[in-house]
């Protein structure tokens, strides 16, 4: 009798660690889709599950899969009233550019894995502002693009230290 409590106690433990990852992107996506008085560009949101899949897609491809990071998409879709489906393929095509090159990206040092981190990242947000002022008919905005951009940079090393102390904390590290 006892052991079965113990194996649904272990195993409901294991389904909360599994999906930690998850929720934490979502929750990166909501902050980073919350309207925020101190800068100037509040309509836009900021990227900052950017850093965090690409910790998973490096590290730990299996803990946040690409289902997790389509369902994200959708969720930021829906948050930010983008076309359907527009945030979800940028968010697939950036963790299988990411994973695609995962071994090679494993052997990289903190600094050049962030420069590695730059140069997507801001290839994404060129493809994805390019792709959305043609969906929507909107001019492309440079101010938002470039704030947004630095932003999602400042916050790597902290997003990657968050990451990788979640990562360690659930004990599958």
């Amino acid at each position: 009798m006892r052991m079965c409590g113990v194996f649904f106690m272990n195993f409901s433990w294991r389904s909360f660690v599994i999906c930690c990852p998850f929720l934490f992107a979502a929750l990166l996506i909501t902050l980073g889709t919350a309207p925020v008085s101190w800068i100037a560009y509040d309509r836009i949101p900021i990227p900052f599950v950017l850093p965090v899949i690409f910790f998973y897609a490096v590290y730990r491809p299996m803990l946040l899969n690409v289902i997790c990071v389509f369902l994200l998409g959708i969720y930021a879709d829906l948050l930010t009233q983008a076309p359907f489906g527009f945030c979800s393929f940028f968010l697939v095509l950036f963790f299988f550019v990411a994973n695609l090159k995962s071994r090679l990206l494993m052997t990289f040092s903190y600094q050049r894995l962030w420069l590695v981190f730059a140069g997507l990242t801001f290839a994404l947000d060129v493809i994805s502002a390019a792709v959305f002022s043609l969906l929507t008919q909107m001019p492309f905005l440079y101010d938002g693009f470039v704030m947004r951009y630095v932003l999602v940079l400042m916050a790597y090393p902290l997003l990657m230290k968050m990451a990788s102390r979640l990562d360690e904390s659930v004990g599958l590290g």
